[in-house]
């Protein structure tokens, strides 16, 4: 599995193969506020929720943060399948 480095303990626990992938959330919300220089969502109807943070954090911050290291990882452990969440870009 590649993801954030929070969920290294939590992956391996289970039993399974953990690569790091980008630096994970606790970075990607305080990089999407730099970039919009305020608080991401803040004033949001829970409606508009969704479709601003899909594209933002996870399409234009965390995709980009991540790819290299998700493409390593294919590489590294001859990656047949990927599975991964439809918000997860870099899957």
């Amino acid at each position: 599995m590649a993801s954030g480095p929070e969920v290294a303990d939590t992956v391996t626990a289970a039993g399974l193969r953990f690569a790091a992938a980008g630096r994970g959330p606790a970075q990607s919300f305080p990089a999407l506020a730099k970039r919009i220089r305020g608080v991401p969502g803040d004033g949001l109807p829970a409606a508009r929720i969704l479709p601003y943070f899909v594209p933002r954090l996870f399409g234009e911050i965390a995709a980009t943060d991540m790819i290299d290291d998700v493409l390593d990882a294919a590489r590294a452990l001859d990656v047949h399948l990927v599975v991964h969440d439809p918000a997860a870009f870099a899957g």
